[in-house]
């Protein structure tokens, strides 16, 4: 299995396992098409119910459901901009996830922090 593919599935897989969502699948594709150079999927908080990307040193909120993603990401900015690394590092570490974009699955390594994968 392919990266991607791999992502996917354990994005799929958080979504149904806090949700029990159906169309879990096709949410995970929209999320990860939402990834871009430009804006980057974090993760997913609050059950994933709600998916935080982050644009040009600032988090934005969306929330995670078929009827809303498209027309509402990267609208509703979380308010926190970001000015040097360490800042979003510490943000990250201090948030609560249910699921965490790998590339940034090490900044919690040796944290109680849990995840699905």
């Amino acid at each position: 299995m392919h990266y991607a593919d791999r992502l996917e599935a354990s994005l799929s897989k958080a979504i149904v396992d806090d949700r029990g969502e159906h169309g879990a699948d096709k949410l995970a594709t929209m999320l990860l098409e939402a990834d871009t150079t430009i804006t980057w999927l974090v993760g997913l908080r609050y059950n994933c119910a709600q998916a935080i990307l982050w644009r040009r040193r600032v988090i934005f909120t969306a929330p995670v459901s078929l009827d809303q993603f498209k027309s509402q990401r990267r609208v509703n900015p979380e308010g926190k901009e970001f000015y040097n690394r360490e800042e979003l590092l510490e943000w990250i570490s201090d948030q609560t996830w249910s699921w965490l974009h790998p590339r940034y699955r090490w900044i919690l390594q040796g944290s109680e922090q849990l995840w699905n994968d």
